[in-house]
């Protein structure tokens, strides 16, 4: 029932919702279920219809007893306001599909629903009982998966005025959850468990009507142009392979760069709950280091989050932690970088000037500051420019390298198994690591075909 409500709050729009157009009608009262009735209401009014957008508690309530009383309502509230023609009885999906020229699965509606809506394909249980096998197989049915995933309806309506803002980090560093956060609903996935939950690139387009009123600096700034809000799956993704989640990314940047659309800036999220800085977060901002290039670092923000999940006696060693990545990041922060952190309730960092209350004022930093020129990424620029297959490029290197040392270790900790006694299983999981890692390597080099057409094409390309 609460999706319902949700995907209903997203169809009217806030302005609908607000204005009166929406009325709840609660049906079927007799006098002899009144006082049932009643309390009935008032758990709904208080648990669902209070969620709707913030706008619950303002909505009408009518009650009736049958069709005869829902006719007259119609008649008696609803009519009038239809003949009266007035503008504001446009709804939000209207708006959307008519105006903005959005597809109906792009539409705030069509996205609240089917963010929440069970997938029943992920639900099933692999066809074999061999988890080693699966783990073997992942990156060749990721690989399929990708190319038989539809196409993104953004992309599809892709304008050279769009404004991409892609959102990079580790695995459950909040990425989803800053998107749902900026818009105020669940658009987007968010995982409560270990898992990730992104699997896909997902991107959300925003619009002017979506931004609060109180930001009418960025309102102005962005016009009739679109936000491209674009939630990336982290390095560290507990379903694919990393070359996987890079060619899913590179993929999505290259069709976006060919469309001519513009990249404004790129937020990299770190949850500050996190001890210490290992191995994983190392090569994370190792890789978006060559996907962004050198040159992009002054339109980067580099933000932490989940400052509220820290227990208020463990807020001096959250600041440490912040200290602690400024050192790590300090080569990014050289080149332009920026700094913030998103809702920290240590006044230290709110004197520093790098607290963030509002998701909105790291968009509006964004796109008003943006350069009047193009800012192109550098792993785009490789990809369509240069004409480089994945693996030639920066992005692509650095994670033959990575994959290379990883492969180097677990090969080690075969050969240190293989002198003790007992250990049969414990080698049959090593061998499966080391084929899944063999695979990925694999995955960065181009077939001869594709090898052969760029040079039939270009005989002098690299």
């Amino acid at each position: 029932m609460q999706l319902d409500f949700e995907v209903l709050t997203q169809l009217c729009g806030r302005r609908a919702m607000s204005s009166g157009m929406v009325t709840i009608v609660t049906t079927r009262w007799s006098p002899a279920l009144i006082r049932e009735g009643c309390a009935k209401e008032s758990e709904l009014i208080r648990d669902l219809w209070s969620g709707m957008g913030g706008a619950g508690p303002r909505l009408p309530v009518e009650r009736v007893a049958d069709q005869g009383a829902v006719k007259q309502l119609l008649e008696d509230k609803f009519l009038p306001r239809l003949l009266d023609g007035d503008s504001s009885q446009t709804l939000n999906i209207q708006y959307e599909i008519v105006s903005l020229r959005r597809a109906p699965d792009e539409t705030d509606a069509g996205c609240c629903f089917n963010a929440a809506a069970p997938k029943s394909e992920e639900r099933r249980p692999p066809k074999s009982s061999s988890s080693a096998n699966s783990k073997q197989t992942r990156g060749h049915t990721a690989s399929k998966a990708a190319k038989l995933d539809p196409q993104d309806p953004v992309l599809q309506h892709a304008c050279s005025s769009d404004i991409v803002i892609p959102l990079m980090g580790q695995t459950k560093a909040g990425k989803s959850s800053f998107i749902n956060a900026l818009l105020g609903y669940h658009r987007v996935e968010v995982g409560e468990e270990m898992t990730s939950c992104t699997k896909n690139i997902i991107a959300v387009a925003v619009v002017s009507q979506d931004i609060p009123q109180r930001y009418q600096e960025l309102r102005k700034a962005l016009g009739n142009q679109r936000i491209v809000l674009l939630d990336t799956p982290g390095f560290d993704d507990t379903d694919f392979g990393d070359d996987e989640v890079l060619i899913r990314i590179a993929k999505w940047l290259e069709t976006s760069y060919r469309k001519e659309m513009l990249v404004g800036g790129v937020l990299y999220l770190h949850d500050i709950t996190k001890d210490g800085w290992t191995g994983t977060s190392k090569s994370n901002l190792s890789l978006f280091t060559k996907i962004c290039g050198e040159d992009a670092m002054n339109q980067v923000i580099l933000l932490t989050t989940k400052w509220r999940n820290i227990p208020h006696t463990q807020e001096g060693g959250a600041v440490g932690r912040s200290d602690e990545l400024k050192v790590h990041w300090a080569k990014l922060i050289k080149r332009g970088a920026v700094v913030r952190h998103l809702q920290p309730p240590n006044t230290e960092l709110r004197l520093a000037g790098e607290a963030v209350n509002d998701p909105w004022d790291l968009i509006e930093q964004i796109v008003v500051g943006m350069e009047a020129r193009k800012l192109a990424l550098l792993l785009q620029q490789e990809l369509v420019e240069d004409n480089r297959f994945l693996g030639e490029s920066q992005a692509g290197r650095e994670l033959y390298s990575l994959l290379q040392d990883r492969l180097k270790r677990v090969k080690a900790g075969q050969k240190e198994r293989e002198a003790q006694d007992g250990v049969t299983t414990s080698l049959e999981k090593r061998q499966n690591e080391i084929d899944a890692i063999k695979q990925q390597i694999s995955h960065l080099k181009p077939a001869m075909r594709k090898r052969l057409i760029r040079w039939v094409n270009n005989p002098f390309a690299r």
